[in-house]
């Protein structure tokens, strides 16, 4: 099969975005199939870029402002006119849409429709609207949200990235569940610290609530430092020299590659989560990277990717974030052995080694595309 991916993703692999596309691309690439990107984000050198066997079309350049992304995710109008350039040249079975906006989907159903060309969805968001805060990212939310309710049960199959959004798709279109995933092969968690010691990795003024965290770890180290917390990639306050005497230390953006590395060498990775649907509909790359390294997890129950986390098993899972919650969680993790947070690690390996490898998926993702191209294309409702 020949496969073209459309989406706000680089050709650069530099967010998780492009991290899961490109992931989920390769896995088919391994069972034969051939698959191109339309890249909706940053920019590709001179329009093109050809990498381990597939093509990257940027759409932007480096002259295009911050509106004109705007209103090319809203509308779509550069990404599909490039679309429907290379589908005229060239044969693809299939077109996979990768959180595309209502206006994007909609084109592209109906060019896909006429040239009986199979479209895919392939789902890591359920945005929340919230207009008072960011009125852009809001009207993009807004249009996610009626791609999901009104066009995605019109797309030949769907690949959801959590249980929460296989089990809202299953019943109105062919649906598989696949989570992030990666192929580099894991290296464990081997670190021994002579005491706790935590980390986080990217914005957390975004999703993720840190506030109350925080505010446990300076209680507990009032008087010395009995754990430790790491974030990197988080705004650095102004009196970060002064907390590093309370055990948190704020560091730059790094790598991917070098903050697995500093994960490795922490204890516990931190995700807390306000109780939404964002927070269910999505997959945190947080957890996943942090179960492929034998990280354990820290975090709050709210029905999303915290289920892969078993208390006391591979992480330590709490009912909120209090802080007297948090606390009291802190001060538990305290008082366990070194031997017992070692076979957290192990577990935690295990585990995420199973659920996260590409590996694991390349066959069964195969066979699902193969098994919607059999399938007659539907016809797109007027």
């Amino acid at each position: 099969m020949k496969l073209v991916y459309l989406g706000r993703v680089n050709c650069f692999l530099t967010d998780a975005a492009s991290i899961r596309v490109y992931n989920v691309g390769e896995a088919l690439r391994a069972e034969g199939h051939t698959v191109d990107y339309i890249c909706q984000e940053g920019t590709c050198p001179d329009g093109k870029l050809t990498r381990d066997g597939s093509t990257y079309y940027g759409v932007f350049d480096d002259n295009t402002g911050k509106i004109s992304m705007w209103l090319e995710w809203f509308f779509g109008r550069l990404a599909v006119g490039r679309l429907k350039t290379l589908l005229k040249k060239e044969r693809y079975d299939g077109v996979i849409l990768y959180n595309a906006s209502a206006l994007t989907a909609k084109k592209v159903l109906k060019f896909c429709r006429k040239h009986e060309i199979a479209v895919i969805g392939d789902v890591t968001e359920w945005y929340e609207i919230h207009p008072a805060k960011n009125l852009a990212a809001s009207v993009f939310a807004w249009l996610v949200d009626r791609r999901i309710r009104f066009l995605d049960p019109k797309f030949d199959g769907i690949i959801a990235i959590s249980p929460y959004l296989e089990n809202y798709y299953k019943d109105k279109v062919p649906t598989i569940t696949v989570p992030p995933v990666f192929l580099e092969d894991p290296i464990p968690n081997t670190s021994r610290n002579s005491h706790p010691r935590f980390f986080y990795a990217g914005s957390p003024s975004k999703k993720d609530e840190l506030y109350n965290f925080l505010a446990a770890v300076k209680e507990i180290n009032r008087d010395s430092v009995r754990v430790e917390m790491t974030l990197i990639g988080a705004p650095i306050p102004e009196d970060s020299e002064s907390l590093k005497q309370k055990g948190i230390h704020y560091c730059p953006r790094m790598s991917r590659e070098e903050v697995l590395a500093a994960l490795r060498e922490h204890d516990f990775t931190v995700l807390l989560r306000r109780e939404a649907r964002y927070a269910k509909a999505g997959y945190s790359t947080k957890v996943a990277e942090a179960l492929y390294t034998g990280t354990p997890v820290f975090c709050n129950a709210i029905g999303g990717a915290d289920e892969d986390v078993k208390d006391g098993v591979n992480g330590i899972k709490i009912g909120s974030y209090d802080t007297d919650t948090v606390k009291e969680a802190l001060l538990r993790i305290t008082e366990m052995s070194e031997e017992e947070i070692r076979t957290m690690k192990k577990e935690s390996f295990a585990y995420g080694e199973k659920k996260y490898s590409r590996r694991n998926y390349e066959e069964k993702l195969s066979q699902f595309f193969i098994s919607l191209t059999k399938c007659n294309v539907g016809e797109l409702s007027q």
